[in-house]
């Protein structure tokens, strides 16, 4: 019962009443009440003459046996009487001494502020003093993780002569549909909680829950957006090697020139899908000036690594520099600043934009790529099939070519006939 009357702002149950609510019912201390303007659950706004109160919560405090809130530095006092429990707190001998000037610094998330008089000179929270990174974090970590993860699917799986069916495609989105099912089940739940590592493992298990809850409190739903995502992008695989099926030529030339599209495509798309959710996911509570930054870094990495992959032709290496990430992070993952993978990104993308200015400035463009001609072979079927045909014209006019050189070698040929057989000959290279 203590933990469902936690105010969602100090994470901690009232120390006295009054107990206000919003208008659904979510319960407030009235320490923290005059901070916010909204309900830190539903973003419903507060009555603004007069608050509603929670009348049977106050009725039931005094009978519920309370910590002290400086039970995380060894005090072990508690009771049930409010007033007895905020005398005790005011000169408690576990106070630490940098309280007073966390009391005083602002920490609230500058949107859902309200104008008041009052003084909170009780309820302050601990440790809970978050530096800007707090808004683009998460964004950049689930980024990283599922783009690595994505185009070292798409590079292993999309080679037809190693992988030619489609069963591990199938098995993979069977995996991902039961992960999705599985989150919901409670006891996975409580596994993950207790169980997944993060920066806050060696803190202690009240502290750590609540630091935790804060840092990802909405990162849940773009971590399931994400996961729907690449569920979309597996069965866009699945699509294009059942569409193309057939292991002949063209339709061999033609699946690589989608698949030099769709990487950096995939590349670049995830950013924006990431972008997109965290900005819904979190509008109210986002430091704009953080926001911008986060968002320009990430979509400015992500356009760079996709403009320099089908601008330079570079073979394998952009596809082993993502395979080299995915296995660097799944060697580290389960420390604890394990989180390496959009580091080395960033990294990446910077000695792809270096290679491709120093292509650009010193050697004139050696490494590019004709890009229209991908284009033509990827949406062209036409294209294709007039390639491979003067190729096969070419190739009899050659033999013709060699057939007639012997024949001359028996019975040299009359010069006028020579001259328009070369003359035939050079009119149709000129066509091809």
């Amino acid at each position: 019962m203590i933990s469902e009357l936690e105010c969602p702002v100090c994470l901690l149950p009232p120390r006295d009443a009054p107990v206000f609510m919003c208008p659904l019912g979510h319960n407030i201390c009235f320490e923290c009440r005059p901070k916010v303007k909204k309900c830190p659950i539903c973003k419903i706004n507060y009555r603004q003459k007069e608050d509603t109160r929670n009348f049977f919560v106050e009725k039931i405090l005094d009978s519920l046996e309370r910590n002290c809130r400086f039970e995380l530095f060894d005090c072990d006092y508690s009771t049930c009487d409010s007033k007895q429990l905020v005398n005790h707190e005011k000169t408690c001998s576990k106070k630490p001494e940098l309280y007073e000037d966390l009391r005083k610094s602002d920490d609230s998330d500058g949107e859902n502020v309200e104008e008041n008089n009052n003084e909170n000179n009780n309820n302050q929270p601990l440790f809970l003093n978050l530096i800007y990174f707090y808004d683009i974090r998460p964004m950049f970590q689930f980024y990283a993780y599922t783009t690595v993860f994505l185009r070292m699917f798409l590079y292993e799986f999309s080679d037809r002569n190693r992988h030619s069916g489609v069963l591990f495609e199938v098995i993979l989105l069977l995996c991902l549909a039961l992960w999705l099912l599985a989150r919901r089940i409670r006891l996975v739940q409580i596994f993950l909680e207790v169980y997944q590592p993060d920066e806050f493992e060696t803190q202690l298990w009240p502290l750590r829950k609540h630091l935790r809850n804060i840092l990802f409190q909405d990162s849940n739903e773009i971590y399931m957006s994400l996961i729907l995502w690449s569920w979309l992008v597996i069965c866009s695989l699945l699509f294009l090697k059942l569409s193309y099926s057939n292991l002949d030529e063209i339709d061999a030339a033609q699946f690589e020139a989608l698949m030099f599209f769709l990487k950096p495509a995939v590349t670049f798309l995830t950013s924006l899908v990431c972008v997109g959710c965290h900005l819904y996911f979190k509008w109210g509570k986002l430091d704009r000036l953080a926001a911008m930054f986060g968002v320009f870094r990430l979509l400015w990495l992500s356009f760079n690594l996709a403009f320099v992959e089908l601008t330079l032709n570079t073979g394998t290496v952009i596809d082993e520099g993502y395979c080299l990430i995915f296995w660097i992070q799944a060697v580290t993952i389960l420390l604890p600043f394990g989180k390496v993978s959009f580091i080395l990104l960033e990294l990446f993308g910077f000695l792809t934009m270096t290679y491709n200015a120093y292509d650009t400035m010193f050697i004139d463009g050696i490494g590019k790529t004709d890009l229209m001609e991908n284009l033509q072979k990827a949406f062209n079927g036409n294209y294709l099939k007039m390639e491979y045909m003067l190729k096969e014209l070419n190739g009899s006019l050659k033999f013709l070519e060699t057939s007639l050189n012997d024949i001359s070698d028996m019975k040299p040929l009359e010069p006028e006939v020579a001259k328009e057989i070369l003359q035939f000959f050079e009119k149709y290279r000129a066509e091809l």
